[in-house]
């Protein structure tokens, strides 16, 4: 399975604060669907809704299998996605690593994911 890291600088973990429980300060963003962890543990599920609104995902819907399903749709759905890429995992230090469906298949397995460092996992777009 392929499974590419890159290096970045640190920095700042955005995505979290894009989501408000508050309807009027919803944030207007295209964000991929993205599972965001804290500590190792599942924190939130965020998206865009049809409305261009960052939404989250109900509790408790956040399941491996959702996640599996969800984010195999969307990496199948795109006629560009040509090398099969499934997700980008985002750790702490800014590294990123681009998975394909062999690899996010891997990673599914052992939800949720053993290091703490991981702070999200996008679908691949």
């Amino acid at each position: 399975p392929l499974q590419t890291t890159m290096e970045s600088g640190d920095g700042h973990w955005a995505y979290s604060t894009l989501y408000s429980n508050k309807m009027d300060q919803k944030t207007h963003f295209n964000v991929p669907d993205t599972v965001l962890f804290n500590g190792g543990v599942l924190d939130k599920y965020i998206m865009t809704n049809r409305q261009g609104m960052v939404v989250r995902k109900r509790e408790g819907t956040e399941t491996k299998q959702t996640v599996k399903d969800r984010f195999s749709k969307i990496a199948s759905s795109s006629m560009t996605n040509y090398q099969g890429r499934a997700c980008v995992l985002r750790s702490r230090d800014g590294s990123f690593t681009v998975m394909d469906a062999g690899a996010f298949e891997e990673f599914v397995e052992m939800w949720p994911p053993a290091d703490p460092n991981v702070v999200a996992v996008q679908a691949y777009v």
